[in-house]
């Protein structure tokens, strides 16, 4: 019998490596250095991890990716072209490629030519902001028709009453939509939240999360929240009686169902929301040629340097189009080299020659660089009627970070003077043909983030705020009517008739971006009307899609996207078919087609 200690089985092991050979063991009990010959390696599960490995999760199919947002493709207008994305927007090879095309149902033919110009036939294309003096008023309701605001505002210094009145205004507003939208039926039922009853009973209130703090709603944590009048209280929604749901915090929702216990009701129906009507102007003035519009959303300069290419690409191609849309940011605040605060520049001198590397400030970088590249494309195509609106962004550095967001104007009125440089301003946001003229008219308007517009007979609504990322990470939705998740989001503003019905701002979701909402101005991101055009640039997929209530929604995407460039969108609006006859509608007939027929849309790369 032999005995081991420490010392004995430290030397057997160093004489066993000097040697370099293993003896094969007798018995497991008596092998220290070798492996047993009759127990094998046990292989790790398929979805486990080595401890000494990084811990991966598995993804859930329900969790949010950009890449679940993607729009299939409609096999009646919707047509997908495979593009490949440039890494490098100087080496790129698919400038001008066509990523998306949705043709028109309704092509009018025209026969009678429109002013010539630069080889195409147009005509003189009239622009009206809501809410701008001497604008007309929406058809349908114009006790709301000013959206977002006119010009700078003090703003974040509401209260917590003035909150609680903006929400209730909102409250009794959308109340009296769904009421009058459901009928007497359901408005004789109606019951104030947390009043228990053993009938069923008609509730309105604000979709939330059962946390007070952050936290994504699911299943079982949807709560239903009352007015002030009503105390505010709060009921849990049991929605397991329901076949289909889409519902996202802040929507307001009119619940028919059984509240027996007070604190919770089993829901048999839900209304999420009514679209006001789409605008029905008449039709006075005969059109003969289409309308041309093109869209496109900042950023505009890509992200390793601040030449602005893009834009100037950009420009070239709009320069054909009736209105040319442009959606911020200018400035990305984002950007790499704006991070620090910090813009350095080489200055020029007189004779064309570079200098020393010099600061700006971000007015005087959009001054440089986009208002550059306005005048640069007017001295260039002097008799283009070209009009061109301007929507600001939360993302622009040089601007009021507020949602609703005033137009682009000087921050100080007339600039502050240079100490050190007498002709130079600061906070002076120089913007060429925003003024009025009686020769050329109006060719730049400058609007508010939202806003909204009627270009000839058209009705366009723009945010350049990203509603539907935020709101794509925050609703939960099973087996919702509309599978195309994308359009169902766009959807979402049109039924609550907001441009920002997410509440609050950042849908609980703390990847979303905490959006500065002023709540003393909620009823400027109102739509007193759906428009027939309803843009929302965003992060995602592009896509255009007609929702239910004829409007057509549509995200152009980014122009420059990294290093890279990225994509616009071209719309061709045919005039309605009764405007290029000339003739007016007889007896029984439409006088005016939706405008989501009469249009073709294309998203091309830059």
């Amino acid at each position: 019998e032999v005995s081991f200690n420490a010392s004995t089985i430290s030397s057997i092991a160093l004489e066993q490596k000097e040697k370099q050979t293993v003896q094969s063991p007798t018995s497991p009990e008596t092998n220290l250095v070798g492996t047993p010959q009759d127990k094998k390696k046990r292989p790790h599960p398929t979805n486990s991890t080595p401890t000494n490995g990084p811990i991966k999760v598995p993804r859930n199919n329900t969790d949010f990716s950009p890449s679940s947002l993607q729009t299939p493709g409609q096999k009646i207008d919707i047509v997908s072209h495979p593009v490949t994305p440039s890494k490098s927007y100087a080496t790129r090879k698919n400038a001008g490629d066509i990523t998306l095309e949705m043709r028109a149902k309704i092509e009018v033919p025209t026969d009678s030519p429109g002013k010539e110009i630069n080889g195409m036939s147009r005509q003189p294309c009239h622009i009206n902001v809501f809410g701008e003096p001497g604008s007309p008023a929406p058809e349908s309701d114009s006790s709301h028709e000013s959206v977002g605001v006119a010009s700078h505002y003090r703003h974040m210094y509401t209260t917590v009453m003035d909150r609680a009145a903006s929400l209730q205004r909102s409250f009794d507003h959308m109340e009296q939509e769904l009421l009058a939208h459901a009928g007497k039926e359901h408005s004789s039922r109606r019951s104030p939240v947390g009043v228990r009853s053993q009938d069923p009973v008609v509730c309105f209130g604000r979709v939330c999360c059962d946390t007070l703090g952050e936290g994504k709603i699911n299943k079982t944590s949807i709560l239903l929240e009352g007015g002030r009048m009503e105390g505010g209280q709060r009921i849990e929604l049991k929605l397991q009686d329901l076949s289909s749901f889409a519902l996202f915090p802040g929507q307001w929702v009119l619940v028919e169902g059984i509240n027996s216990s007070g604190p919770r009701m089993v829901v048999k129906r839900l209304m999420t929301g009514v679209p006001r009507p789409l605008p029905q102007a008449q039709i006075t003035k005969k059109r003969t040629s289409p309308l041309r519009l093109v869209v496109a959303s900042g950023p505009f300069c890509c992200t390793n340097n601040l030449d602005y290419a893009p834009l100037k690409d950009l420009l070239l191609n709009a320069n054909s189009a009736d209105v040319l849309i442009l959606s911020g940011p200018f400035v990305d605040v984002a950007h790499p080299q704006l991070k620090s605060g910090v813009v350095l520049m080489a200055g020029d001198t007189d004779d064309g020659a570079t200098c020393e590397m010099e600061s700006l400030d971000y007015c005087n970088l959009f001054n440089l660089k986009v208002t550059q590249a306005l005048e640069d494309m007017q001295d260039a195509h002097p008799s283009s009627t070209l009009q061109i609106v301007m929507v600001p962004s939360l993302a622009d550095a040089f601007h009021d970070c507020v949602y609703p967001q005033p137009p682009l104007t000087d921050q100080s009125r007339k600039g502050v003077k240079s100490p050190w440089f007498p002709e130079e301003k600061y906070f002076d946001v120089e913007i060429p043909f925003a003024a009025q003229t009686e020769v050329t008219g109006k060719r730049m308007h400058l609007v508010s983030n939202p806003a909204m517009l009627r270009i000839n007979e058209v009705v366009v609504g723009i945010s350049s705020t990203d509603i539907l990322m935020s709101m794509g990470r925050a609703e939960i939705a099973e087996n919702p009517k509309n599978k195309q998740r994308l359009p169902r989001l766009a959807e979402h503003l049109v039924n609550q008739q907001s441009f920002f019905p997410l509440f609050p701002a950042n849908g609980g979701v703390k990847a979303n971006e905490d959006v500065p909402l002023d709540l003393s101005q909620s009823e400027r991101w109102r739509m007193p009307v759906s428009p027939d055009i309803l843009i929302l640039p965003s992060k995602l997929a592009t896509f255009a899609s007609t929702l239910s209530n004829g409007t057509l929604a549509l995200n152009p995407g980014q122009v420059a996207r990294g290093s890279g460039g990225g994509t616009y969108a071209n719309l061709v609006i045919h005039p309605q078919p009764n405007q290029a006859r000339g003739v007016k509608p007889e007896s029984g007939e439409e006088e005016r087609c939706q405008v989501s027929d009469l249009v073709a849309v294309q998203i091309k790369r830059v």
